[in-house]
């Protein structure tokens, strides 16, 4: 399910999952996402240097400004690109 959103209670379970020493094939399992999905917010996270019990404490909103949604390629970008390929 490539591109669809997580929310925020779902990655806060995670990053509890994780911190108290669940597996990432386990976590997936338990969470229904990908395992590549639990990877990715992990590795985010160790990237700006958050710790995961400081995550798991967080507020939603909060969490929301560290982890934004993906923003989507506007129409005039795809177009500028997909003229490169024809």
């Amino acid at each position: 399910m490539a591109g669809e959103t997580i929310s925020m209670t779902k990655l806060k379970q995670i990053f509890l999952h994780r911190r108290n020493g669940m597996a990432l094939e386990a976590i997936a399992l338990v969470m229904n996402v990908s395992r590549n999905t639990v990877k990715k917010y992990i590795r985010l996270a160790e990237q700006k240097g958050l710790e995961l019990e400081q995550l798991a404490a967080m507020e939603e909103h909060d969490l929301e400004k560290i982890f934004p949604e993906p923003t989507s390629v506007g129409k005039s970008r795809f177009q500028c690109l997909e003229g490169m390929f024809r």
